[in-house]
């Protein structure tokens, strides 16, 4: 994390290598810069976009999230 961007790893159902989401505060984006290997179709990466922004949004980036999708 610095001034212009953090990453965050994200890692589908605790299993295989994690996947990278960038998120950029000059652009105010979060982009999947690295697939996780179990997330085949991108589901997860996009979620975790959403995740990564909405705690943006609300000034809260934690160091650790768990987020759980049904």
């Amino acid at each position: 994390m610095n001034r212009e961007k953090i990453i965050y790893l994200y890692r589908p159902e605790k299993e295989g290598e994690y996947g990278e989401i960038l998120y950029s505060f000059i652009d105010d984006v979060a982009t999947t810069i690295k697939k996780a290997e179990k997330d085949m179709y991108g589901k997860y990466g996009y979620m975790a976009e959403k995740k990564v922004k909405e705690c943006v949004d609300k000034k809260n980036l934690p160091m650790q999230c768990i987020q759980a999708w049904y």
